[in-house]
């Protein structure tokens, strides 16, 4: 005896689900703009009290906001 599988719908098209990441997307590369500039600040001043491993976690995490950005920008330039 066979058995079928079942695919729950969740009711959302893919069309809604672009919008959705589309508007989430906006949202995020705007908040990630403002922590870009903030970020470069704390790590010098973090480096100028002499918080070498903080100023270096803050470097890392600044690498990956750069990163997420890069990336969000291009696919939002693909979306065009």
């Amino acid at each position: 005896m066979r058995v079928r599988s079942v695919h729950p719908r969740t009711g959302v098209d893919s069309e809604t689900q672009r919008l959705n990441f589309s508007d989430r997307l906006d949202r995020l590369l705007l908040e990630l703009d403002s922590w870009q500039g903030e970020l470069r600040v704390d790590v010098a001043r973090a480096e100028l009290r002499g918080f070498q491993e903080l100023a270096g976690d803050l470097r890392r995490l600044t690498t990956r906001v750069d990163l997420v950005l890069t990336t969000g920008r291009a696919l939002v330039r693909a979306r065009r």
